[in-house]
């Protein structure tokens, strides 16, 4: 670790007078790159403005730096300084190696900032030049307002609360001007406009600040990248979503996310495509609103993209909204998730899957900044030399599920410390589009991987979407397959739907992947496309659960052939290869005539 020099007030100065010189997004021309090492800020943890403070103080300072993060990093290699958070349990991880030989940061200079005291006098000056946008407790979906304002404004969101101790009341005892008030605007009028716009309102004073930010915002936010996060309703204490929650804190309400969407210029929504009964935040509206107000924003931003494929951060927030969890809905969570894949996918978005738990990733603002060292990827090959035997059942294991940044992000490093790899041939579903958001968790696994590792594609390819409702498939694989190329990745490790594949999805995969995918539908069990490209169901096991060994043995016997393929979920590396071991003696103690073997996908 690198020995941290104390930060004089001198040096701050200093620094305050490069921050408040380029701290304008907005003028026309860039200021010249930095050159040289880079000083990083290290946020800990930092809770209340004072010595205590509650869960609502804590989500609005995080909400609040979180945001600044975003908006300092996007400057960074002007401005010469990162700002990485140490809060999660990897981000050492991940900062002793993107700060080790050769790295990005190596020989940065580190300042550590452990109280609102530091980071307040570290940013002051960009604090105040930003300015604030303040955002309605009564109206929680001006949370996610707020977020896009910051977004390409650079006004930092914060609740409003007139309490003494409040960082509202704070800021503005500092001389911190309110740039923009989302307070009073919204009333979910069904008679009337929307504030300030020719848009007649919903009638949902939840729907209606999307609609109104679609109008004002929209066409200067990212075209190709859309932030699906919670809004505030979990943070105010006063809010039904928050008083039954699991979990208040910053974690949950996926806040420490923000600074890669607002680095990103995005939109901000949170909506829910359930039609079928009124949504547990917004139970006034008229059924089927939050839908019809999803739809509107998804077409829009397809059509900003033309055609081709967005990015949708994020993943239906179960835990917190929705569904049975809680008895917020009568929906069951895996419902509602299939439902909002397949209802992105008709308008060509790709889900970056951030699913509970951790559904929330920090630091992706100096992630995606890492430059790789490696000048191009290689992925283990293998020679395959064994042949058929009728009398062996063969099985293979998928390793996912790595859709998501947040997942790889904390599960990659104890997948690869771990002395058990190398020793069985493990096929590692990392999707290859993660490497926009965590590329040097790709550098990582490259440099360090075994001849027995092999990367191939999560769900469904690079990124999750549900093939059959994707009204044109051609951008979808030339998406797919830019990735694929980069990583020399040649298999797609699960195509995921709610409706059987078709003869349009299986060409379409065998162009990406000739030489076979592995895919959830029950109806085809084993296919093998123009007589070259295998399709093959692939079916959960969770080693972790009583009976798992009946149940992959009792796949065999319903399964009608020598082949099957299993997919395990979130699974480090030792307890893979001991399951293996333990179902391949399992299955040949049966004595029923077959031999029981592992083998790799290839």
């Amino acid at each position: 670790m690198k020995k941290r020099r104390t930060v004089t007030l001198i040096l701050l100065f200093g620094l305050l007078l490069c921050l408040s010189a380029c701290g304008n997004d907005n003028a026309e021309t860039e200021p010249p790159l930095h050159e040289g090492t880079f000083d990083v800020y290290l946020i800990h943890d930092v809770r209340y403005l004072g010595e205590t403070g509650n869960n609502e103080d804590w989500n609005d300072l995080v909400r609040f730096y979180t945001s600044l993060q975003g908006r300092l990093n996007k400057k960074a290699k002007w401005n010469g300084f990162f700002v990485y958070q140490m809060f999660d349990s990897t981000d050492q991880f991940w900062f002793d190696y993107i700060t080790g030989d050769g790295k990005m940061l190596a020989d940065s200079k580190i300042v550590d900032l452990n109280s609102w005291d530091d980071l307040w006098n570290a940013f002051n000056s960009y604090i105040s030049d930003a300015g604030i946008v303040v955002w309605d407790p009564s109206v929680p979906a001006t949370a996610n307002v707020a977020a896009t304002i910051c977004s390409v404004d650079g006004y930092l969101p914060v609740r409003y609360d007139t309490d003494a101790d409040s960082l509202y009341t704070w800021l503005l005892n500092h001389d911190v001007a309110i740039k923009q008030n989302l307070c009073n605007l919204f009333d979910g009028n069904k008679d009337a406009n929307i504030a300030d716009t020719d848009i007649p309102s919903t009638g949902s004073i939840k729907c209606d600040p999307y609609l109104w930010a679609m109008e004002k915002y929209m066409d200067r936010t990212n075209a190709s990248m859309l932030a699906y996060v919670l809004d505030g309703a979990s943070q105010i204490a006063s809010n039904p979503i928050y008083q039954k929650a699991e979990s208040t804190d910053p974690c949950y309400n996926q806040l420490y996310s923000h600074d890669y969407y607002i680095y990103n210029e995005c939109f901000f929504i949170d909506l829910t495509c359930i039609r079928s009964e009124t949504p547990c935040d917004d139970p006034d509206q008229k059924k089927g609103t939050d839908r019809s107000t999803l739809a509107t924003i998804l077409e829009r931003m397809s059509e900003r993209n033309n055609g081709k494929m967005c990015r949708f951060m994020g993943f239906p927030p179960w835990y917190m909204k929705y569904t049975t969890h809680l008895n917020n809905g009568s929906i069951e969570p895996v419902e509602l998730e299939w439902a909002f894949s397949s209802f992105i996918s008709s308008y060509n978005f790709i889900k970056e899957a951030d699913a509970a738990h951790p559904s929330w990733m920090t630091n992706a603002s100096v992630y995606c900044q890492y430059e790789s060292t490696l000048e191009n990827y290689e992925n283990s090959k293998v020679d395959v030399t064994e042949v058929f035997d009728e009398k062996v059942r063969y099985f293979t294991i998928y390793i996912g599920d790595y859709d998501s940044s947040a997942w790889l992000k904390e599960m990659a490093p104890g997948c690869f410390e771990s002395d058990a790899r190398g020793e069985l041939p493990l096929m590692w579903a990392f999707n290859p589009n993660l490497s926009d958001r965590v590329p040097m968790i790709f550098d990582y696994v490259y440099e360090n991987k075994t001849d027995k590792d092999f990367f191939i594609t999560g769900d469904t390819g690079a990124g999750y979407v549900m093939p059959t409702y994707v009204k044109d498939l051609t951008p979808w694989i030339e998406f797919s397959q830019s990735y694929m190329e980069k990583f020399d990745m040649d298999i797609v490790g699960f195509i995921i739907d709610r409706r059987s594949l078709t003869e349009r999805e299986l060409a379409a995969y065998a162009k990406l992947s000739p030489l076979g995918a592995f895919h959830n539908d029950g109806s085809r069990v084993l296919d093998i496309y123009n007589d070259q490209t295998v399709f093959m169901r692939m079916q959960d096991v969770y080693p972790d659960t009583e009976g798992w060994e009946k149940w992959m043995y009792d796949c065999f016997l319903n399964g009608h052939s020598n082949f099957a393929s299993f997919r395990t979920i979130r699974q480090q590396t030792d307890n893979l290869v001991d399951s293996i071991k333990a179902f391949e003696a399992y299955a040949n103690a049966k004595n029923d005539g077959y031999t029981y073997k592992y083998v790799d996908m290839y």
